[in-house]
């Protein structure tokens, strides 16, 4: 699996975390980083990727990456926000797996669409739920962070989260045809999967080096449930997932 943009999970953490920050109609972060993933498929193992920093925001209008969203509803606790993103699930080339199950079909990145709610709670505790609906399935995710400011320059941020996904999604990135069975020698016979969830522990980190430039990290590890774990073409079920890199703020 080759799932580029994981690093534009730690740019959300670098969007409006300061308690106090400048009331203005727009801002821009851009950057550059590096990160590593464990990939479930057989054979692929740890791929390791250059990965914009990219956070433009105009009013309630914003790019996160590939995610372009609006924030459409906010309270001093609670917000609303549609979004749409170019690179939601997986990718993978047939290619890139073990021999025996390199004629499998490309699994491709797909588009999705949605809303995200997310309630702030004392004490800088947070809550979200995700509704992503795709053009392959969809899935469903509740995250629950808590932010830690260490001195004047630090943000730490772990979470915990738990994913649900429908078997549309499940089937397309990991289930396998009765074509792609005949085809490669190291499938026994096709495999329908049903809906499946993931569930992740993250940590996420941000340091001011000045008022311009911060350096920002990102570790994380992710469970697959059976439904994914069983498939032929899966051979990891624990996936980690680390990434660092430095941004500019306008």
């Amino acid at each position: 699996m080759k799932r580029l943009m994981t690093l534009l999970i730690l740019t959300g953490l670098t969007t409006g975390l300061y308690a106090e920050e400048e009331e203005r109609s727009w801002k821009a972060d851009v950057g550059i980083g590096l990160m590593a993933e464990r990939s479930p498929y057989k054979g692929v193992g740890t791929e390791g990727s250059p990965i914009p920093v990219l956070d433009l925001k105009y009013k309630k209008l914003y790019l996160r990456g590939t995610e372009l969203g609006y924030e459409a509803f906010e309270t001093e606790r609670f917000k609303v926000s549609a979004f749409a993103d170019f690179m939601g699930g997986y990718e993978v080339e047939g290619g890139d797996l073990d021999k025996g199950y390199q004629d499998i079909d490309d699994r491709d990145t797909q588009f999705e669409g949605g809303l995200e709610l997310t309630y702030k709670l004392p004490e800088d505790y947070e809550l979200t739920a995700r509704i992503a609906l795709g053009s392959e399935g969809n899935r469903y995710t509740l995250e629950g962070s808590k932010l830690y400011f260490i001195g004047e320059k630090t943000i730490i941020r772990p979470s915990v989260y738990a994913a649900f996904n429908d078997s549309s999604y499940t089937d397309y990135y990991f289930g396998v045809t009765k074509d792609e069975a005949a085809k490669n020698e190291g499938i026994k016979k096709e495999y329908n999967a049903g809906s499946s969830q993931e569930y992740g522990i993250e940590l996420m980190a941000e340091h001011d080096l000045n008022e311009s430039f911060a350096l920002v990290g990102f570790g994380g590890v992710k469970y697959l449930s059976g439904e994914i774990d069983d498939s032929p073409i899966v051979d990891n079920n624990f996936i980690y997932e680390v990434g660092a890199g430095f941004k500019y703020k306008f």
